[in-house]
């Protein structure tokens, strides 16, 4: 089967249309790719005044493009170039580069527009896939790109990277066997190797998900192979989070976890159905192939083991202790506890009750999960201080409405976005910053399934209204949410084009771009290269200047060790006319009311104190 069915109340009643972008025939699949593929374009035109606009603070970016820049012209990942990621993102970025030129802040940002984009339609895919419907399908998209523009400053940052993968992945899981064949597990299997070694956290999550879903739909899986499955995902928060669970932040996180990890496992272990054929010599050669791809292109461009294994492992499970932003607690806990325990209710329903009833039943909790989801998401003062606080019942989705006859892969596309949505929930763990977006952006997909059923349901009982809302609902929220990106253009028509540096075109800012001029015209006349307090790094882009040292962390107080501090000391000393940028107002972004961990690199800075210059809260220093 390749359509949905809907079990109506009369014997053998004939299955209708619900609308006309529906999935089947040649015709409807050319005009429903070239919709997708025009909104695409579209997003492609709004997107580019958005990843141009501002220029954060904390120097995320400056960070970024000057690691891949080391990597590209040095190599020695990890060993002389410092990043927290893993070699994949720098095995793939790196050729990138190297082909079309930079990375500065130029190419950095045409390239996460690129991810940001990607990911957007990827997920209007998915949704094809599992509903069958093309206009459900853009307006997935264009949630879905309006949810992580929220990150969009984030410019080449791995969590763009890894949302890609991520939507990449379940759409591999999603997709019916005629396209994709016996291909898919070895793509799956690269998939979670790329996530793996992109950031290992994610791809852990990303192994769990499918670990899950194979043993939950496997018909001969052995039980204590389902029991471990469970047992991984109920203890899953509470060890990850075990350092911080005296934290309340972090205690409300991991019950928050544990709640959806808990609804999810009663839904796909309780609820038998299929689940995805992945053979595991098939998992084995795609994981194969990637990693040894960007294992061998790293250590072949001078990373040591040792520097892969501490960059790849050690260093990673290290971030909390170096750097951390909490989760903030939600205030309706005791509302979701309350919640999820009638979730063993409304199974007990769909099971025993009448079918009109239970039809019913379970339309309607589709639709009242998916708009608490939605709204939760997309608007997250309305419920309280969180965006997380539903996530728990996402697991129900997992489930079509009584009355819904899927075929095999639709029903594996709906538990696969299901359990990779819900599973990535503790990627906001440590940093709760732009992760709560790539952690959630598929639970917001996830809200799509949920109005399709609810759709369904609907044409039981009413008909004429299904097929109006079926197209006039997805075309308003579609409208609603493009309206919403109008101070994309209007933000980069009011900004500031930075003129005067390096690698910066199109880029557009505040009023502080005349101080970004005055600091790069002081370090391109008055200094070799610089060192900055805290990391400060897209001024190496607008200067032109080579950093000193290939360690060039924003938040390297925290983040380098002792001896990788003495280390640049060394360097530092070498270089004739070093100077030192400071800001207070760059400083507290990112300690805020936290005390500034002394080290070696701090005091040897400390040193160095005559003024030169003096640019808005930026100030330049030299030896005396």
């Amino acid at each position: 089967m390749t359509v949905t069915e809907v079990a109506d109340r009369r014997p053998g009643a004939a299955v209708g249309r619900l609308d006309p972008w529906r999935f089947t025939g040649r015709k409807k699949l050319i005009a429903g790719l070239a919709l997708l593929g025009a909104v695409t374009v579209f997003f492609l035109i709004v997107g580019f005044p958005r990843v141009f606009t501002g220029q954060p603070l904390n120097d995320d970016e400056g960070y970024l493009v000057v690691a891949l820049r080391e990597f590209v012209r040095h190599g020695n990942l990890y060993d002389e170039t410092y990043t927290q990621y893993g070699p994949f993102y720098y095995a793939t970025l790196g050729p990138l580069f190297q082909v079309i030129g930079g990375p500065d802040l130029t190419s950095g940002r045409i390239v996460s527009e690129l991810m940001w984009v990607a990911t957007s339609t990827t997920c209007g895919l998915i949704i094809v896939c599992v509903t069958r419907r093309w206009l459900l399908g853009v307006l997935a998209q264009v949630c879905v790109f309006w949810y992580l523009g929220s990150a969009a400053s984030e410019h080449l940052h791995p969590g763009l990277y890894l949302a890609a993968l991520l939507a990449m992945l379940v759409l591999a899981l999603s997709m019916p066997d005629r396209p994709i064949g016996r291909a898919r597990a070895p793509i799956v299997g690269g998939l979670l190797a790329a996530l793996c070694l992109t950031k290992i956290n994610v791809g852990g999550f990303a192994v769990i998900a499918v670990f899950v879903l194979m043993t939950s739909g496997a018909a001969r899986a052995p039980r204590w192979l389902r029991f471990g499955a469970v047992a991984v995902m109920l203890l899953l928060p509470w060890v990850l989070l075990r350092p911080d669970l005296g934290t309340e932040a972090f205690l409300q996180l991991a019950a928050v976890a544990f709640l959806a990890n808990l609804v999810l496992a009663f839904v796909l272990f309780g609820e038998r159905a299929p689940g995805p054929t992945l053979p595991w010599k098939g998992l084995g050669f795609g994981a194969m192939v990637v990693a040894l791809g960007s294992i061998g292109y790293v250590l072949a461009t001078g990373t040591s083991v040792s520097g892969l294994w501490n960059g790849v492992i050690v260093r990673p499970l290290d971030q909390r202790r170096n750097f951390f932003i909490e989760y903030p607690p939600d205030d309706l806990l005791p509302v979701l506890v309350v919640l999820v325990a009638l979730v063993p209710v409304y199974l007990a329903v769909r099971r025993r009750a009448s079918p009109p009833i239970a039809s019913l039943v379970s339309g309607a909790v589709a639709a009242g999960v998916g708009i608490l989801l939605f709204v939760s998401l997309v608007s997250p003062d309305t419920f309280g201080k969180g965006r997380l606080a539903f996530i728990p019942l996402a697991g129900v989705l997992a489930l079509p409405p009584v009355g819904i006859v899927e075929d095999g892969w639709r029903t594996v596309g709906r538990r696969a976005l299901a359990a990779v949505g819900v599973l990535q929930l503790l990627h906001v763990y440590p940093v709760a910053g732009s992760h709560r977006y790539w952690a959630t952006f598929l639970v917001l997909a996830l809200t799509i399934v949920a109005f399709n059923d609810a759709l369904v349901v609907l044409r039981l009982h009413w008909r004429p209204v299904a097929r109006v809302a079926a197209v006039a609902v997805p075309v308003v929220l579609a409208l609603v949410f493009v309206v919403k990106m109008r101070p994309y253009v209007s933000h980069y028509r009011a900004a500031v084009p930075i003129a005067g540096v390096s690698g910066a075109r199109w880029v557009h800012t505040n009023e502080i771009a005349h101080d970004y001029e005055d600091v790069t015209t002081t370090l391109r006349n008055q200094c070799d290269t610089f060192f900055s307090a805290p990391g400060m790094n897209t001024f190496y882009v607008f200067a032109d200047l080579s950093p000193p040292t290939g360690f060039n962390a924003g938040m390297w107080p925290t983040l380098l060790e002792p001896e990788e501090q003495r280390a640049v000391v060394e360097s530092l000393r070498s270089v004739r006319r070093l100077c030192v940028i400071r800001s207070d107002v760059v400083l507290n972004e990112w300690f805020a009311s936290r005390p500034v961990p002394d080290g070696p690199l701090l005091r040897y800075l400390d040193g160095i104190d005559r003024e030169i210059s003096r640019a808005g809260h930026y100030v330049v220093a030299a030896r005396r």
